[in-house]
């Protein structure tokens, strides 16, 4: 019956355990009056028989920890040790001090409700101050400075203060951990915060300080924000952009893993940078794949590294800079799909990472001077090899010397040809020279120099602005004798002024664009001149191009657009050789001003598109190699020197001279300078006048024209094929009719 009562009537007892079966509010045994009371001080309270349940689990002080199975029991029976682990299961009918004996690894919370301690899912909904948080609960709390208080063995908060010089601090949370300000590495490990192995750990090790997290070698790792405060944390982070769009606080693993373009770890801004074109050192921090065969004799394994051996195969550097592969003892080449080294085979001679033995595999190269080149360009155009003294004075880029001297060495160096320099050119003809594509300038110590840009040129005895490279005129640094490239941003007003040719001035000076240039200086600026609306526009790549008026008008980056037309489809492109149909030869075919020819490997290419010049002199017949731009170009009809050299395909020998035929000449005013020929406006072509010539003969030498028997007269070979088309179908229309 007692087990119903209320605490205050159980009365009249001579055993404290009568107390302990009331329900309805804390109760406690008086051992003065043999009564039960109602608790009314708890702090005067301990885990101990003689107090009912609810007295027992509402005890919060003095660090007891109580729980009720029959009686109240505490201290002597569950006193916390460590080597005893505590299961939240077998923690049943406690007071909430109880939870922070669980040590199994959960982490838990006290239920007012059920008296039990319940596992935490959501470490978001916890704090320094949720009742009954063990100690694993307390130090995973991320957006608070919680410590483990050893004294009374509870979770609370603190105001962040580091004193002494180290990472060991006690019974702190990972929060606290990440905060440590230190040049050292610092990350939480299992009871609070210690030193940690950058070589080991991950970005997503709990606690790290700042230091850690950026020094970590094996992980890319950034230092970033948390959302939730104005702290930061360490994660990982792959990059997916170019070097510098990398966000700052990155490590050195992070820039070394970009994959667009040269990149290094700048340790003093903690950010990736590129490196700088000229750098010379492997050793970089943070050096990137890209960036690491870009120097010399450099090679990747792990890290960049430079090499220090000799007598080394292809395949023993897989990752490596040109120069290393170019040294291999066996046939090796510079692959840039791998940025290594890989096995040659079929190589062109221009290939400046081609080994000694994958050169002289090759059948039309030899290896001289340390490079592997062709040998028709050295029969052609190499000074060194030329020994007849007027064929190296006809070179342009030869000088061929002969100065007395007593020295050996003197006349073996000037008594032969040789690659003509910008120090062997005098004053008169110094300034403004070009030796295959380096500029000549005469500076102030009165000697010739050469430039390939403008900030080669250094105290130049002439203006900056005399120099162009790249279309463009140079500009003077400060006035102190120093060239560097032309910018019209930099220019004041009246500067700008005087250099309107490319610039404009709007609140500031800036570049031109084609939208700003006249008829005259449109097509000057690699523009369109748009005759219709009498605007200059910006070049339209010829694949955008919809209709064949358009096509057949329009050049991209100096080269003409052609109109193909392949089975049902029809489109523009500046590739025409590549698009020819295949019923036809390749070698021979004239598109507008450019020869197509067949390579070996059987790809139809226009001269125009042939990179290599040792290919291009292969094939001499319809391409000229252009020693001075250093560039390929298709032959003109003026180039052959007799009838049986001039192409009949696109020529036509006339007047004791090789001549394009009309329909390959593309300007108006060259059209109308021949007789033969006669421009149409609405077309914008030319096109050959056979109606004019009366002599049977003259007309038989025009390719487009033929001779005519029965009218005795010379008529259009393409007009005559039309009518003809026009009068088939005419008459397949009438017998159709005739049938019906």
């Amino acid at each position: 019956m007692i087990r119903n009562q209320k605490c205050i009537e159980v009365t009249q007892i001579n055993n404290y355990a009568f107390c302990q079966y009331p329900i309805d509010e804390g109760c406690q045994y008086d051992y003065s009056s043999k009564t039960c009371q109602i608790v009314s001080q708890f702090d005067d309270l301990s885990c101990s028989k003689g107090i009912n349940r609810i007295a027992c689990l509402q005890l919060t002080k003095k660090n007891l920890q109580c729980q009720f199975v029959d009686y109240c029991f505490g201290p002597k029976n569950i006193a916390f040790d460590p080597l005893i682990i505590y299961e939240t299961s077998n923690l049943l009918f406690i007071n909430s001090n109880t939870c922070n004996l669980v040590n199994n690894g959960d982490i838990v919370k006290y239920d007012t409700n059920l008296k039990i301690c319940v596992k935490v899912n959501d470490l978001n909904s916890i704090s320094c101050i949720t009742e009954g948080l063990n100690k694993d609960g307390c130090l995973s709390i991320k957006s608070q400075n919680c410590i483990w208080d050893l004294t009374t063995r509870k979770c609370r908060e603190i105001k962040f203060d580091v004193k002494d010089d180290s990472c060991e601090q006690q019974n702190w949370s990972s929060h606290l951990c990440s905060q440590i300000n230190l040049d050292k590495p610092c990350g939480f490990i299992k009871d609070g915060c210690n030193f940690i192995d950058i070589q080991q750990a991950r970005c997503t090790q709990e606690g790290l300080n700042k230091f850690a997290c950026l020094n970590i070698q094996k992980y890319p790792c950034i230092w970033i924000k948390n959302l939730n405060d104005e702290n930061y944390h360490c994660e990982d982070y792959i990059p997916h952009l170019s070097c510098n769009q990398i966000p700052q606080n990155v490590n050195s693993k992070v820039c070394s893993m970009v994959k667009e373009g040269a990149c290094y770890y700048n340790l003093q801004k903690l950010q990736c940078e590129v490196p700088n074109k000229n750098e010379t050192n492997c050793e970089l921090m943070g050096l990137n794949i890209i960036g690491c065969v870009q120097i010399e004799m450099c090679f990747f394994d792990q890290k960049c590294q430079l090499l220090n051996r000799n007598n080394y195969k292809c395949d023993d550097f897989p990752i490596a800079n040109k120069l290393i592969c170019k040294n291999a003892i066996d046939s090796c080449k510079y692959n840039e799909i791998v940025y290594g080294c890989s096995y040659a085979y079929d190589e062109l001679c221009s290939n400046d990472s081609l080994s000694m033995i994958a050169c002289q595999n090759q059948k039309h190269c030899s290896y001289l001077d340390n490079n592997c080149q062709c040998k028709q360009y050295i029969d052609n155009y190499h000074c060194n090899y030329i020994t007849n003294i007027e064929r190296c004075q006809e070179q342009s880029h030869c000088i061929f010397l002969n100065i007395p001297s007593n020295s050996e060495i003197d006349i073996q160096y000037n008594h032969k040809c040789r690659q003509k320099t910008c120090q062997d050119l005098k004053a008169e003809k110094c300034d403004n020279n070009k030796i295959l594509g380096i500029t000549c300038y005469w500076n102030n110590s009165e000697q010739c120099q050469s430039a390939s840009k403008c900030e080669d040129i250094i105290h130049s005895t002439y203006e900056c602005s005399q120099y162009q490279f790249n279309g463009r005129p140079c500009q003077m640094i400060n006035k102190k004798g120093f060239c560097e490239q032309f910018s019209c941003e930099k220019f004041s007003q009246q500067l700008c002024s005087e250099n309107s040719q490319f610039c404009k001035f709007e609140e500031s000076c800036k570049t031109k664009q084609c939208i700003d240039y006249n008829d005259k200086n449109c097509i000057l600026n690699d523009c369109d001149w748009n005759k219709n609306d009498g605007i200059c526009q910006q070049q339209v790549e010829c694949s955008q191009i919809k209709n064949e008026f358009d096509c057949i008008r329009q050049k991209f980056n100096k080269r003409a657009c052609f109109w193909v037309i392949q089975n049902d489809t029809e489109f523009c492109t500046s590739h025409g050789c590549r698009n020819l149909n295949k019923s036809l030869l390749c070698s021979g075919q004239r598109l507008i001003q450019e020869s197509c020819v067949e390579l070996n490997d059987s790809t139809c290419l226009s001269c125009e598109e042939i990179l290599d010049k040792c290919e291009c002199i292969q094939q001499s017949k319809y391409c000229y190699y252009d020693i001075k731009q250093n560039n390929c170009n298709s032959r003109n009809c003026e180039s052959f020197k007799n009838q049986e050299e001039c192409p009949v395909n696109f020529c036509r020998y006339q007047d004791e001279k090789c001549q394009a035929q009309c329909q390959y000449i593309y300007d108006e005013d060259q059209c109308k300078k021949i007789k033969e020929c006669s421009w149409l406006k609405k077309k914008q072509k030319c096109q050959v006048q056979c109606e004019i010539q009366t002599d049977e003969l003259q007309c038989k030498n025009l390719n487009e024209c033929f001779w005519n028997n029965n009218q005795l007269n010379c008529e259009n070979k393409i007009l005559i094929l039309i009518q003809d088309i026009k009068s088939l179908l005419l008459s397949l229309v009438l017998i159709q009719w005739i049938y019906i």
